[in-house]
């Protein structure tokens, strides 16, 4: 048996500012994660969401999409919160970076105990790792090889 789906992320862009909807099958909660949010902007935002929890709702109910998946949920009509713990950056510079950080989250997802740090370069940096060695690059032994080369050099 395969295991249920917890939680959906989906992280939408608009007007180059980055933010997470977390879609909680359990809490049947809508959380917004949002670096950058200010009060003109929550209900364009919560408008956002809406709309995408409609094309999800669409998508899974859809007579071509499989998967083991709550299929009669009606995701527009769920409450919907912004997740405490986040700074407010005042700017969307980082706003990228911060959704990167929340997708790590996995299974382990929280909406009153997120840390309020964001450790960019460290974001960077792993995120760069695991995408160059990742399954699906093609390169990935040749990076590698480059790797010990460039260790052995030094």
């Amino acid at each position: 048996m395969r295991p249920m789906l917890l939680n959906s992320y989906v992280p939408i862009q608009e007007n180059g500012h980055w933010f997470l909807m977390v879609i909680s099958i359990d809490d049947q909660t809508i959380y917004h994660l949002d670096s950058n949010l200010h009060v003109d902007m929550i209900l364009p935002r919560c408008r956002a969401m809406r709309k995408m929890c409609n094309v999800i709702h669409q998508i899974v109910n859809s007579a071509y999409f499989g998967g083991n998946i709550h299929r009669q949920q009606e995701y527009c009509d769920w409450e919907m919160t912004k997740a405490r713990g986040i700074p407010n950056t005042g700017n969307s510079d980082s706003s990228s970076v911060w959704v990167v950080d929340w997708l790590e989250m996995d299974d382990s997802f929280q909406p009153n105990l997120l840390i309020g740090v964001l450790k960019e370069a460290h974001v960077r940096v792993k995120t760069s790792i695991g995408l160059l060695m990742g399954p699906y690059n093609l390169l990935k032994r040749q990076a590698y090889a480059l790797s010990k080369w460039i260790d052995l050099k030094n």
